[in-house]
């Protein structure tokens, strides 16, 4: 993520990145990054970590605080990195 504002964002991975199932069913982030906060003209790289069934789609919401930047991803099973623990 680059921030291109004039003044520093926090990321709220909560309330800006929401995951969806094919029933509409919320599926909560697990991971928690170093750093939610982005100074003026700075890249970083966040990550987001679902524990997911195998259903064919998924929806992730991006939520950016201005209404014309809000942005849905379709994610489909073959997308998903699966691992076992």
């Amino acid at each position: 993520m680059t921030n291109k504002r004039d003044n520093t964002v926090t990321i709220k991975s909560d309330e800006m990145f929401k995951l969806y199932d094919i029933n509409k069913v919320q599926i909560p982030n697990n991971y928690t990054n170093s750093t939610n906060i982005i100074k003026k003209d700075e890249t970083i790289t966040y990550i987001l970590e679902y524990n997911v069934a195998k259903k064919e789609i998924y929806e992730l919401y991006f939520y950016s605080g201005i209404v014309e930047n809000n942005i849905r991803f379709n994610i489909t099973s073959k997308d998903i990195i699966y691992s076992i623990e």
